[in-house]
């Protein structure tokens, strides 16, 4: 459970490297860079066999990755938890905020 002040850079990445090996990709992510639209994507891909229709290919500016999270989150949201994910913002992810990285690896 992340601090009241929030989860650090080390727990987001911890936390993401859980979620790597949940969906049996056994790299690890070393950097808040790492952690994009592409790689949750690719964990998608991994879990659910299927590619997620509307994402922008080969995604490279803020504004690219955050449309690619906002169809994930959609997915997500709709397909898979059933839960409303609004807390959680495709933007705040595709800037690499800790917060909303660590509840999406959550």
């Amino acid at each position: 459970m992340p601090s009241p002040a929030g989860p650090t850079k080390a727990k987001v990445l911890a936390k993401v490297n859980q979620l790597l090996e949940a969906a049996g990709l056994y790299d690890r992510v070393h950097s808040l860079r790492d952690c994009d639209s592409t790689l949750f994507h690719l964990v998608w891909k991994k879990l659910f066999l299927t590619k997620l229709p509307g994402l922008v290919k080969d995604a490279s500016t803020t504004e690219e990755h955050s449309t690619n999270f906002a169809v994930l989150l959609q997915a997500l949201a709709a397909d898979v938890i059933e839960l409303d994910l609004s807390h959680i913002s495709a933007k705040s992810l595709a800037s690499g905020e800790l917060r909303p990285l660590f509840n999406l690896a959550e």
